[in-house]
């Protein structure tokens, strides 16, 4: 009897959580979306894809060097990977390996980053300074 309670908690709390994993696809679903209809450079998707892979690896290596007592990586890194671009990856595995998920700083920090990085990422779509920068890359790769 003690097994299905257990097992019940367990199920709640991944229902509880599966809109974070569905937060995170649908941020990167959206960035594909926008990318093809010409309304962000390729860049930034691939940005967004790049960085969500590598925020994905570091909190599996986190929660795998946690579990055996090794060296972390540090919470401030967490989050400068969310804030360059890596927060759907990061919120997807904070989700799928129950990492970071209760301690109430990272999470309140983890939200600034999410905020700033949408708001820095809307602010350069606004003013047309993506345009800027893609045509800079697309120079800079020809060089």
């Amino acid at each position: 009897m003690h097994y299905s309670n257990t097992a019940s908690k367990r199920t709640k709390k991944n229902q509880q959580g599966q809109w974070r994993i569905g937060l995170g696809i649908s941020a990167l679903l959206l960035l594909t979306i926008a990318a093809l209809l010409q309304k962000v450079p390729d860049f930034v998707l691939l940005l967004y894809l790049a960085m969500s892979g590598v925020a994905y690896s570091l909190y599996a290596y986190d929660k795998k060097a946690a579990q055996r007592g090794q060296w972390r990586i540090s919470e401030q890194t967490l989050q400068q990977v969310a804030l360059l671009c890596g927060w759907p990856g990061a919120l997807i595995a904070q989700t799928r390996l129950h990492h970071k998920t209760v301690k109430t700083r990272f999470q309140i920090a983890f939200w600034l980053m999410v905020a700033f990085n949408i708001g820095g990422l809307l602010a350069l779509v606004y003013t047309k300074r993506l345009n800027e920068i893609n045509l800079w890359l697309l120079q800079w790769v020809k060089a």
